[in-house]
């Protein structure tokens, strides 16, 4: 299974989004289960909200967003246990050097936590950290390099 975070939610519903074009693959995989099941948490509902809220100024697609979030059967959202938010302050504060926000602290936790080993991000820092940690983060390409990437896949064939 993997774990989808804030950047995959954002350029999936976002067509504007110059990561568009490869969530939007990426969710056809994950509806045709060619990749397991997703799982998220609130911290990353939260997180998607906000940054299409700020990015697009646009509240009905920011709804839109944790609408999805919430309703979809093609992954699971999970609450963020108090152990988590504890757990993930004291790594916060011990690795002062990682380019973590507290919600990517919360979001490698949670994989580790339901034994997942991939996480979906645009996120270029977290991506490092990731991998670091043990991970095998899947980063989204922005569209371009996608397409590149496609036709490429389609030749091979």
């Amino acid at each position: 299974m993997v774990f989808l975070d804030s950047g995959f939610f954002i350029a999936y519903r976002n067509k504007r989004d110059e990561y568009h074009e490869h969530a939007q693959y990426l969710l056809a995989q994950i509806i045709n289960g060619k990749i397991d099941k997703g799982q998220t948490c609130d911290y990353v509902l939260d997180e998607a909200v906000t940054r299409v809220r700020w990015k697009t100024k646009d509240p009905s697609l920011a709804a839109a967003v944790g609408r999805d979030i919430l309703k979809s059967p093609f992954w699971t959202v999970r609450s963020v246990p108090m152990e988590c938010v504890r757990d993930c302050v004291e790594l916060y504060a011990q690795h002062p050097a990682e380019e973590l926000t507290f919600t990517d602290w919360v979001v490698q936790w949670m994989a580790k936590h339901y034994g997942l080993t991939q996480i979906i991000t645009n996120d270029e820092p977290a991506l490092k950290c990731y991998e670091r940690l043990g991970f095998k983060p899947v980063q989204l390409l922005e569209n371009h390099a996608f397409q590149q990437w496609r036709e490429r896949q389609l030749s091979k064939r």
